[in-house]
């Protein structure tokens, strides 16, 4: 074959691989969005090997993004994108851990990274369900963020199918506050995310097993300066205990790293967080994941216990 020849062939093929693909994914989108990208977040929840969880997820989040663009007003994906981008810094918690336990300059230098790339990811996902409650309730990502009068007002006129939304926007912005204590504009904003996560319970307090009511105990269990109130926050944990049936192994991990710290109940927190890692991940299937997470960062505890349970 002369070489012009072959050009036109390598260009004929580019194109009808180009046409062939662009055809397909948009024939394709709303099975590909129905069978693979709106159950992702179930699947990945019954994950154990974090390292496999660590990739997978984070190839989900990009594929769901590009999805997107072409389904820009789905719920459905920007409620993913809400989740995975809230819940992806979590996995990577226990390796920032470890860093901030060595207590060298270099390794203080790369948690801090570390724990400021959590945060941006926390707040990625917050604005995905800002966006989602910004179309259903006008004004409402400027009231939030400002907490503005307004703000409490519109979330009473949310309704149960509301909740998934805000559990997911609460759990993001919360997130990120936990992971941004040092931030004045993100702790200034507690109050608002306090009141999304009492909304999500009047609502529907059994919401992913009790998580609102253990958000809601992780925030009061931090000091008054932050608005902590221990009493609220063992109503919580004690809440979140029931709805869950004692089966979320993060809620211990976070009652012994905030409540108990707070509490100086050092016993309290050493009992935790020997149990979390004596719990078999059969304990729920459908919350391997979760607590396999709670699992390793125990682990990270325990090496250096009377430092994390002091």
């Amino acid at each position: 074959m002369k070489r012009s020849g072959v050009l036109l062939w390598v260009v004929g093929l580019g194109w009808m691989m180009t046409g062939c693909t662009s055809f397909l994914v948009n024939s394709t989108k709303p099975v590909m969005a129905t069978m693979i990208i709106k159950p992702a977040f179930k699947t990945f929840l019954q994950e154990e090997d974090l390292d496999l969880a660590k990739s997978a997820i984070g190839g989900q989040i990009k594929l769901a993004e590009i999805m997107r663009e072409n389904m820009p007003e789905d719920p459905d994906l920007a409620l993913l994108l809400c989740q995975g981008f809230a819940s992806y810094g979590q996995l990577f918690e226990a390796d920032r851990d470890l860093l901030k336990f060595k207590g060298d300059e270099k390794s203080d230098k790369e948690a801090k990274a570390m724990t400021s790339r959590i945060r941006r990811y926390a707040i990625r996902g917050r604005a995905f369900c800002l966006e989602i409650l910004e179309k259903r309730f006008k004004g409402f990502t400027d009231a939030a963020l400002k907490g503005s009068a307004d703000f409490n007002k519109l979330l009473e006129q949310a309704r149960l199918e509301d909740v998934p939304f805000l559990f997911w926007l609460g759990y993001a912005w919360g997130y990120a506050v936990i992971n941004g204590l040092t931030e004045p504009e993100l702790v200034a904003q507690i109050p608002q995310i306090k009141a999304v996560m009492e909304r999500v319970v009047q609502l529907k307090e059994d919401y992913f097993h009790g998580a609102g009511h253990l958000f809601l105990g992780t925030l009061y269990a931090q000091s008054k300066m932050f608005g902590g109130d221990l009493t609220k926050a063992e109503t919580h944990f004690d809440k979140a205990e029931q709805f869950s049936q004692k089966k979320m192994l993060l809620l211990y991990y976070f009652k012994a790293r905030f409540f108990s710290g707070q509490k100086n109940d050092t016993a309290g927190c050493k009992k935790m967080i020997k149990d979390i890692q004596s719990t078999d991940l059969s304990i729920a299937p459908d919350l391997k994941l979760v607590n396999q997470l709670a699992k390793k960062q125990a682990e990270v505890a325990q090496k250096h216990i009377d430092e994390f349970c002091p």
